[in-house]
């Protein structure tokens, strides 16, 4: 499999790419390299693409690195903002989890407080003197 990948690459890379170069220089000084990755053999990962750096001058070369370490600070700053947002949303879950199972427990204890109002209810229309509208006892032992 990775062979194939090799061949289709050294195949297809030089005719896709030198359409993209309109300078004299030729194939020979462009450097066409792909990443083994062993563990993803069914996908190419990156094509390496780079012009002849030895024709920078100084002050390119400078302004090559000082981007370079730039783009690194700046992937740095995004995975640790990409952390911190994770551990807050965890902690945020966690919160809300906890708020959920308090509120399971109070309504258990209301139901269970409803549950004996009613019982007491039943016992007293059992024996009251007074006849209440069956509409109204029906009413208070539905809910």
């Amino acid at each position: 499999m990775e062979e194939q990948q090799t061949q289709v690459v050294s195949s297809v890379v030089p005719t896709v790419v030198s359409g993209l170069f309109d300078n004299s220089e030729s194939d020979e000084n462009t450097d066409y390299s792909t990443s083994d990755n062993v563990g993803h053999s069914s996908t190419i990962n990156a094509i390496d693409i780079r012009s002849d750096e030895s024709s920078l001058t100084p002050e390119e070369e400078e302004r090559v690195v000082k981007r370079r370490v730039q783009n690194r600070m700046a992937a740095r700053r995004f995975r640790d903002k990409q952390k911190d947002r994770a551990h807050t949303l965890q902690k945020e879950c966690h919160r809300q989890e906890s708020i959920q199972t308090m509120l399971r427990y109070e309504l258990a204890q209301v139901r269970k407080e409803r549950d004996e109002f009613r019982q007491a209810l039943d016992q007293h229309m059992a024996v009251c003197p007074l006849q209440f509208p069956a509409r109204f006892y029906a009413s208070s032992s539905n809910s």
